[in-house]
């Protein structure tokens, strides 16, 4: 009797005997891969037959085939081999015995007995091993029932695993395992999971996958720990309720404040997305009402917590879209205690209520909104609270002339209102305009005539940027109906000088790009205007070409300046850049007297603004380095330095070397923590060899001498498992500035078996993810493989 072959063993090819074609695309952590050979398809008078060949061939009067000696049975897009078998014709019923192998496509069964119908279309083998090519599945069992028609696995008493041949470092074994081709999942009845051969855990059913596709079933629980809500468990369960809709469920558990539920239900329409997440704790035994409003409580400022989440986008029909965002939350410290990205979840200020009506013409945009915030931030005070637009329209038009001229209009109505407790300000405040409320009329004509080859360009424009209020609540001795009128004009324009050049041996094509900018806005007094929406926006290279310094319309900064600006490039011979260095300043012609502020003599005197620089190059082919910087020129000192290096060789070799310095005009400290940013950035993921590897981040604030971030974790990754351990410390957001310096720390594992998916702990992949430079393009590309 020839012995039994496993069906992984037949086909699988070393990593040392595949060609660099068939290499491509393999997890690097495997040590070969399957290889299915092809059926040779039947040609001629045999196609569409049943062809049976052997060394030995008897048949009776009744149409009973007996072979001997290794025979193969050839159909359409099947091959049956056995040492010896027979077939009844009028049944079409084969009968095979000894080193069995049945092959369809991505499919290879072996066994010692074996019976197949091929009417009914279906096998039965006993003694049996099956391999699943595409992925990589592979088994045992006593008996196996394959349906071709249905694509069904019946697997009883037997083992799946995902374990490259030899290598059973985890077994899933039931009494009843079934694999559906067809939809793409797994199901088994008695099932343990065995590592290393020692069950670790039993379930009477499980589902799984056994493609890509998403079904219903459990995800990897999430663990973690918390300084104070104690010991942390989440376990969602997704249910895959159409192909268009799922929703799943997240009981969740913190040791110290009690058991919390979790919904997100996902909608996915031919014309709309919909999103809806929910999340219910209804009553943290942190709360204490006695002690909830004392400095340094750790109760938090309500017993029932919860978290509402729902977005919307919608195509209504051709050019028309509307969308909706909003977020609430039950107070200002849930994502604080409840939060599970540390700096990430706790680093906004306010949650955005956004529905938006769009409209998008070949010449006419129209936006119409309404728009509210919720305050989640302690420390922004009730006069900080942005202003509700409700609502908010807007309507611009742009023409073009056949002769290159271009005109249009930009138009918007917005009234703005906030709900502020009256009862707390001071006359005073309620004098100086702090209540004020009303609308605006923004209408701002534009003409411009852009011209460009290939080798220059200029644009002048005109604008007239005019606004009128009607105020309610206004300060005392000022206008409830102020206007405001602006004269604009810009001009625009550059050369592109190109050469070719070698470095380092390697031909190369250099630009120098001059660029200079020039800005007129009139000046107006507009101090009377409150604010509503504007802010000045954050100096940088793009703000050396912008018509204003402020955002929003209530303010429109005077100015006379020009932008003086020089670039240059380095393109190799795929034209692909390699560097690039710009530099630009703006020379200021008048002092600029429009500000946010109300003080008398609060006047811009500078005559030029920071020198600004950006750098980026290609260090070879795996480095890569960048800079940003802001130079005072009066003052000789730097007002801004950004500087980031990244090594990265491969999807395992990440290394990231960041220095950012942003100096804070005003006040220096805020409860004795200082406001200048000088931070290191430290990060990367690092094999030690073809399994293990390390990660890492150390976010350091140089000006306070605290760790703002600390992440060190161990990975370890086969062809059939993968493990993470990760040990991280943090800063939450909303202590950075009040002199808190307790630390968050967690352990937080993840565990993860290749077939079955992440068994453990989902979130670490996040904290890498946001932690990591270039680790969520790691995840995309290895999901990929």
């Amino acid at each position: 009797m020839a012995a039994l072959q496993e069906a992984s063993d037949i086909d699988w090819v070393p990593l040392e005997e595949l060609s660099p074609e068939q290499c491509a695309g393999m997890d690097a952590t495997c040590r070969g891969r399957y290889l299915e050979p092809a059926i040779s398809p039947l040609t001629g008078a045999s196609a569409g037959a049943t062809v049976i060949d052997g060394l030995q061939l008897d048949a009776d009067a009744e149409g009973l085939f007996r072979l001997e000696g290794g025979l193969q049975v050839r159909s359409a897009n099947s091959l049956v081999e056995a040492q010896r078998g027979s077939y009844d014709m009028s049944s079409r019923v084969l009968l095979l015995e000894e080193a069995i192998r049945i092959r369809r496509p991505g499919l290879l069964i072996t066994g010692n007995s074996a019976r197949v119908d091929e009417l009914a279309a279906r096998s039965e083998i006993s003694l049996a091993s099956y391999l699943l090519h595409d992925s990589a599945i592979r088994g045992n069992a006593e008996h196996i029932s394959y349906d071709a028609e249905g694509e069904l696995i019946t697997i009883n008493n037997g083992a799946f695993t995902r374990c490259e041949p030899g290598d059973n470092s985890w077994l899933l074994r039931g009494s009843d395992i079934r694999l559906d081709r067809s939809s793409g999942r797994g199901t088994a009845r008695s099932v343990t999971l065995a590592v290393k051969d020692v069950p670790v855990f039993y379930l009477p059913w499980i589902s799984f996958p056994i493609n890509d596709e998403r079904a219903s079933g459990l995800l990897a629980p999430v663990l973690g720990s918390t300084r104070d809500g104690g010991f942390d468990i989440a376990i969602p369960y997704y249910f895959n309720l159409a192909p268009h809709y799922d929703l799943t469920l997240t009981p969740r558990l913190q040791t110290e404040r009690g058991l919390m539920l979790g919904a997100e239900g996902r909608y996915r329409g031919q014309a709309h997305q919909q999103v809806l997440d929910l999340q219910y704790l209804p009553d943290d035994r942190l709360f204490d009402a006695v002690r909830k409003d004392l400095p340094g409580s750790d109760s938090p400022p309500v017993a029932t917590r919860w978290l509402l989440d729902y977005q919307l986008n919608a195509s209504l029909r051709p050019r028309w879209s509307f969308g909706v965002d909003y977020a609430a939350v039950s107070d200002d410290e849930y994502f604080q205690d409840l939060g599970s990205d540390g700096l990430l979840s706790t680093a906004q200020s306010f949650l955005r209520r956004n529905a938006v009506l769009r409209y998008s013409g070949r010449d006419w945009q129209f936006r119409a909104s309404a728009q509210a915030f919720q305050i989640i931030d302690p420390s922004v005070s009730a006069l900080a609270e942005p202003y509700r637009k409700l609502p908010d329209l807007s309507l611009r038009g742009d023409f073009r002339t056949d002769w290159g001229l271009e005109y249009g209009i930009d138009s918007s109505y917005t009234h703005f209102d906030r709900n502020l407790p009256e009862n707390q300000l001071s006359q005073a405040r309620i004098d100086a305009g702090a209540l004020v409320e009303g609308s605006r009329l923004s209408l701002s004509p534009s003409l411009s005539y852009p011209w460009s080859n290939s080798y220059a360009f200029a644009t002048p424009t005109l604008k007239y940027k005019y606004a009128s209020w009607q105020l309610d609540k206004q300060a005392l001795g000022r206008s409830s109906s102020p206007t405001r009128g602006v004269a604009s004009a810009s001009f625009d324009s550059g050369l592109i000088f190109e050469r070719d050049t070698s470095l380092f041996g390697d031909d190369f094509l250099q630009t120098l790009e001059p660029r200079l900018f020039y800005l007129f806005n009139e000046y107006e007094d507009q101090s009377d205007i409150p604010l509503f929406d504007s802010s000045e926006l954050t100096f940088s290279y793009s703000q050396l070409f912008r018509e204003d310094r402020f955002s929003g319309k209530d303010r429109i900064g005077d100015a006379n300046q020009l932008t003086l600006a020089l670039s240059s490039r380095l393109y190799d011979a795929e034209g692909q850049e390699q560097a690039r260095l710009s530099l630009g300043q703006i020379r200021h012609f008048r002092d600029r007297r429009v500000t946010l502020r109300e003080l008398p003599g609060d006047i811009d005197r500078e005559d030029s603004s920071a020198l600004v620089g950006e750098f980026s190059v290609a260090l070879g082919e795996h480095w890569r380095a960048g800079a940003y910087l802001e130079w005072n020129t009066e003052a000789r000192e730097l007002d801004v330095g950004n500087f980031q290096f990244q090594y990265q060789s491969d999807i395992n070799r990440i290394l990231n070397l960041g220095y950012r310095y942003r100096d804070v005009p005003g006040a220096a400290r805020v409860n004795g923590i200082e406001r200048r940013i000088d931070q290191t950035d430290v990060s990367g993921v690092w094999p030690l060899n073809d399994r293990w590897g390390l990660v890492g981040r150390w976010n350091y604030d140089l000006a306070n001498k605290r760790n703002l971030e600390t992440i060190a974790g161990l990975e370890y990754s086969n062809c059939c498992w993968t493990a993470r351990v990760v040990a991280r410390s943090w800063i939450d957001n909303n202590d950075l500035f009040q002199g808190i310096e307790e630390e968050n720390r967690g352990i937080f594992l993840q565990f993860e078996l290749k077939g079955l998916g992440s068994v453990l702990g989902g979130n670490v992949i996040g904290i890498l993810n946001n932690g990591i430079q270039g680790y969520r393009e790691r995840e995309y590309a290895s999901n990929a493989l």
